[in-house]
């Protein structure tokens, strides 16, 4: 066990972490100089307290079997996930009309961030039960799109279009990665299409009626 620890630490690329640890610099550079002698200077120390509590876990996670995860807490990471985007319609902070995050108290905590990456690991785990066979509409795909409806919804719920994109964004990648048949996906592009682009006119009708009241 701790020779195999000892093997996956020795393969983490080095590149990746200096990435990061750059975009942490210039990320609480930016905010500094953005912050500074305004009623949010600090505000940059939240961006570092929030790579802190990040990067440890990443780093924890890449001495695991990612495919441990997938098969064993893809549906568990799931469901938290979605409780807490519920826990943030009735109890989250309300900034400037929307109710994203959770206050943390030493940083405000948006969970859409997180439910992206559950998201990916479950539709990774519906794939994975096909093994590279086409996908098929009913049994794969429409199950798949519930899967991504209901963050999507709980997210728009909020509200947060961009991110609420994402998880579309997401659902199309997945399913070109999981050999979707070109047939269906045309005629799935072609839906998505539609519904983000009603969607997307109801979010700014709702905004525009808003800021008339």
């Amino acid at each position: 066990m701790f020779k195999t620890i000892i093997t996956r630490a020795q393969k983490i690329d080095p590149l990746i972490i200096v990435i990061l640890l750059c975009f942490m610099a210039i990320s609480t550079f930016v905010i500094y100089s953005a912050t500074h002698n305004t009623k949010f200077a600090g505000l940059h120390m939240n961006n570092l307290v929030m790579f802190a509590c990040m990067f440890v876990p990443m780093l924890g996670l890449t001495l695991v079997d990612y495919r441990l995860i997938v098969r064993h807490l893809s549906w568990g990471l799931y469901i938290f996930g979605v409780l807490l985007l519920l826990f943030v319609m009735f109890k989250g902070m309300d900034i400037n009309g929307s109710q994203r995050w959770i206050n943390l108290h030493f940083m405000q905590f948006q969970p859409s961030e997180l439910v992206k990456v559950f998201v990916i690991l479950l539709l990774a785990r519906m794939l994975e039960k096909r093994g590279g066979e086409s996908l098929h509409i009913v049994r794969d795909i429409v199950p798949m799109l519930g899967v991504v409806a209901l963050p999507f919804f709980l997210v728009m719920k909020q509200p947060d279009l961009g991110t609420a994109i994402v998880f579309v964004c997401i659902f199309i990648g997945m399913l070109w990665v999981g050999n979707i048949k070109i047939k269906h996906g045309l005629l799935g592009l072609i839906t998505i299409t539609a519904i983000v682009g009603c969607v997307t006119a109801l979010y700014l009708w709702i905004s525009l009626y808003s800021t008339k009241l």
